[in-house]
This record gives C-alpha cells, structure tokens and sequence, in this order.
C-alpha cells in the first residue's frame, strides 16, 4: 500500500503521517487549554499546526515522495468530524491550500521570506474558504469586516509567528526525512 513497507524514504512515509495525526490533535488541545487567551473579547485566534505541516512538506517538496492529497483528504475528514462535526469545510480547505502551495512553490524558494509568502497565502486561501463553506452552510453568522477583523487577522498573525519559530526545526527535520 503506497509503499510503506520498504524502499527509499521509508522513514518518510511513517513519520510524516505520524507526525500529522499529532498536530491535528495539538491544534485543538491547544486551543482548548488557552481558551481564555485564544478567544479573549470577540477575537477567535485559531492555531493551526497541521496547514503548517502541510506548508512545510510542500515547500520541502515532500508530496514528490508521499501521497500528500491522500493525507490531507484523510487529516481533512478527521479535521472536520472532531472538532466541527460537519465534513467539507476542512476537508476542502486542506485539500486547496496543498494545490496552491505547490502552485506557489514554482516560483519560491526555501529560504525564510519565502517560506512566509506561502504561508500567508495558504493560510489566506484556507481561512477565506471555511469562512465561504460556512456562510454557504447557514453555520456562520459573521460578516465579512467582522471575520476579518475578529478571526482572520489574529488567525493569520500567531500562524506566521508560529511559522517562524518552526522554520528551523521543521527544515531540519523534513529535509533530513527526505534525504534519508
């Protein structure tokens, strides 16, 4: 099955998903434990450790290698029944902000700004179609300034700071998976 049992980058094809299943429930522990910090007045700050694994395995060139829409679908689905209990808005999202960070990694490098270039982007395509999914759906009740305002921007700032303090230890960690 996608050659999981031997071959070039087995290490790879283990602990990327591994490492996925774990920040998918970091996202929410994290959000559940700094609820008072992380919903402070109207604002919904949302830490999201797996786009950012995503990101990462992209901009690394690691969907060369493994499966990634597989896993993304798969992270998406679980994404959504967990902590939404309705499946597309995540699952979907997932699966777009994988698309157009490959599409992006084309004309970037590795290097830090550009790391941070695709993960705005992501992160803004990603954000602006769970907002869409969920006005469609009848599940959001926020007007566009508000969204942007209370959730977007907080979202957008602790993912990028996150991002940063992660460039050094996920660069290290997925080009020596890729490389070995």
């Amino acid at each position: 099955m996608f050659g999981f049992f031997g071959g070039y980058h087995t290490k790879l094809k283990w602990i990327f998903p591994i490492m996925l299943f774990l920040l998918l429930f970091l996202d929410g522990a994290i959000y559940a434990n700094m609820a008072g910090i992380l919903t402070k007045n109207s604002s919904h700050t949302l830490p999201m450790f797996v786009a950012l694994w995503l990101i990462y395995a992209i901009t690394y060139e690691l969907d060369e290698y493994l499966p990634i829409y597989l896993w993304t679908l798969v992270a998406g689905i679980i994404y959504d029944v967990f902590y939404f209990g309705v499946i597309g808005g995540y699952t979907v999202g997932f699966l777009i902000l994988v698309w157009v960070c490959q599409k992006l990694r084309i004309y970037l490098s590795e290097s830090l700004l550009s790391v941070l270039m695709i993960t705005i982007l992501g992160l803004t395509s990603l954000q602006l179609f769970t907002y869409l999914a969920a006005n469609i759906a009848g599940l959001s009740i926020m007007t566009v300034p508000m969204f942007v305002l209370h959730t977007f921007t907080p979202t957008l700032a602790l993912n990028v700071v996150m991002a940063v303090i992660m460039y050094v230890p996920c660069r290290y960690c997925l080009l020596f998976l890729k490389n070995n």
